[in-house]
């Protein structure tokens, strides 16, 4: 029997465990997680309903063998966008299934500090200093925490200045507030002032002055990558350089939303992890516009 550690117990920690525990019975699972309640992490702990998925429910499942398994369970169209306090409740129901089906799983509530390779054996050593010994070690350690720049070190520590919003927490009672970042999460907490406070002012403070675009009604397919994109460094800036001339050739005569669908045709077949390291130094890619706006069409708001 291999005794398997889960260190992390959000979103994809979860997810391991009931795919293992679904797919094996040779094998003992062990998830460490200082919360009490396992799946949830930081994305889907909010209690908020308006904060809803980025992504359509029938794209969500946490099943590969069984793609509309959120569909059903929630009762939604593969086109809706649920909220990821109800997807986190999804999380909960699949791994509850597993262990009323007789599976075993033990949720020890600490930290791991250190974990050590010794004798074919994974030592992790907790906070307590207990120290435990498995087979296998998987590591879903989630999302760091939020980087502050140099500048904002001098602001005082009060409920008004909020440097990790998901770790900190909310406060609504303000009327003017000023967010750092136009991403996906000043969407999430303009929502919650407003819903609470609808004569607030809030100002969204960025360095490119654009918001992430609503969901395309209808998706443009991808444009398919050739394999020697995909292999080498040199063949993903080869590809990315045609991608320019594309550009250039997508602007020509369109506009609006014809222009947005151009652009996402663009951008989309690039995003995978290989391609980051580039995509991500605009002078090395020299695709700088390209970059940008590959963040607000790819990660669009539901």
């Amino acid at each position: 029997m291999k005794r398997i550690a889960i260190v992390g117990g959000g979103a994809s920690g979860l997810l391991v465990a009931v795919n293992l525990l679904r797919k094996s019975d040779a094998c003992e699972v062990t998830i460490f997680e200082p919360r009490e309640k396992l799946g949830l992490g930081l994305a889907y702990s909010t209690k908020d309903l308006e904060h809803l998925l980025n992504v359509p429910a029938g794209r969500m499942s946490g099943l590969v063998e069984e793609p509309k398994s959120l569909c059903h369970w929630a009762k939604v169209d593969e086109n809706d966008f649920i909220s990821r306090n109800t997807f986190g409740k999804y999380l909960e129901f699949l791994l509850n299934r597993e262990l009323n089906r007789g599976k075993k799983l033990e949720h020890v509530r600490s930290a791991v500090v250190d974990i050590e390779s010794k004798g074919g054996l994974f030592n992790c050593s907790l906070e307590n200093g207990t120290l435990l010994s498995f087979d296998a070690v998987v590591l879903a350690l989630g999302n760091s925490e939020s980087i502050t720049p140099a500048a904002f070190d001098g602001l005082p520590k009060s409920d008004r200045v909020v440097r990790d919003v998901w770790r900190e927490g909310l406060s609504t009672s303000y009327d003017r507030v000023a967010i750092v970042g136009t991403g996906l999460t000043f969407y999430d907490i303009a929502l919650s002032i407003l819903r609470d406070r609808p004569s607030a002012v809030i100002h969204g403070i960025s360095r490119n002055g654009l918001l992430p675009r609503p969901h395309l009604r209808h998706r443009a397919p991808a444009l398919p990558v050739p394999d020697i994109a995909r292999e080498s460094a040199d063949g993903i800036r080869r590809y990315l350089t045609s991608m320019g001339e594309r550009w250039r050739e997508a602007q020509d005569g369109t506009t609006g939303s014809d222009l947005e669908r151009s652009v996402e045709r663009l951008v989309s077949p690039v995003r995978c992890r290989k391609w980051q390291p580039v995509l991500l130094h605009p002078k090395r890619s020299g695709q700088h516009r390209i970059r940008v706006l590959s963040g607000i069409h790819f990660q669009r708001y539901g």
